[in-house]
């Protein structure tokens, strides 16, 4: 059993699809038996579990285990699917959102809470997936999967370095330099006061950054939606990376340059 780093734009599925022909061509085998311990979005990415041949049988321990988030929002939008997959549902100004507005909101969503998974997911409904039958248009758009406990071990704002900050700045469309109350987008020309307005919470947000440590069935996507809601102005998905599952973390992960039958197979004697 070994973990690699999933990247973007790839399916947890077809992630083991590589991975097992990597494999079955390395070991020169026609079947082996690959599985993975726990579904990462499509536009996901970080730590996901592998498991191979009999320890495949150990995955649920780990389908079933303690995981931990990186995340990004926007605010300001609501989509269908919560990320940036779905339909845009409304637009809003959060230009009034501050950071200690967010911060108030969090406590909310720790512990013990129940959840609303969203419509866009492979939890299933008759036999078909809530995701299939959302955008085959099978089901009202008040029909979500029933709510469930979840639990939310750990929540909060990660700090926002220049750069992100600069982004932000930038994005206001304020670059008049030649005006003294004008916000500065050099990073290396801050006023001391935007960077204190900042450090207290007062700068406007548009996008917030979240760490999450939560329990099996959590959706992180629903999560941000909740908050974009109490927020009043919306808010969607637009990086999502679990870096933790159980024991394994980011610096454990095999980078998807390094998924060749030697480091795979490196770790499988390992473990």
């Amino acid at each position: 059993m070994f973990c690699v780093y999933k990247p973007p734009n790839i399916t947890s599925a077809q992630c083991v699809a590589r991975i097992k022909n990597i494999l079955r061509s390395g070991l020169g085998v026609k079947k082996l038996k690959v599985g993975h311990g726990g579904t990462l979005d499509k536009y996901a990415e970080g730590v996901l579990v592998i498991g191979v041949g009999k320890s495949c049988k150990l995955l649920q321990q780990y389908i079933d285990g303690d995981k931990e988030y990186k995340v990004q929002a926007q605010l300001g939008i609501s989509t269908t699917s919560h990320d940036r997959d779905g339909a845009v549902l409304a637009i809003r100004n959060p230009a009034l959102i501050t950071k200690h507005m967010i911060q108030d909101i969090l406590p909310r969503y720790s512990g013990r809470i129940m959840q609303t998974p969203p419509r866009y997911s492979a939890l299933k409904r008759n036999g078909q997936r809530y995701s299939d039958l959302a955008r085959a248009g099978k089901i009202n758009d008040w029909d979500f999967p029933q709510p469930r406990e979840v639990t939310v071990y750990a929540l909060h704002q990660l700090i926002v370095g220049t750069e992100e900050y600069e982004a932000f700045i930038c994005d206001t469309g304020n670059t008049n330099n030649n005006d003294e109350n004008a916000i500065v987008t050099d990073v290396n020309g801050f006023h001391s006061d935007i960077l204190q307005s900042f450090e207290h919470g007062t700068i406007p947000c548009k996008t917030m950054e979240l760490h999450v440590a939560c329990s099996k069935g959590f959706y992180i996507r629903s999560l941000i939606h909740a908050i974009g809601q109490d927020l009043e102005c919306g808010a969607y998905v637009t990086r999502l990376q679990r870096v933790k599952a159980n024991s394994f973390t980011l610096d454990s992960a095999i980078q998807e340059k390094d998924w060749n039958f030697h480091t795979f197979n490196q770790f499988l004697k390992a473990s």
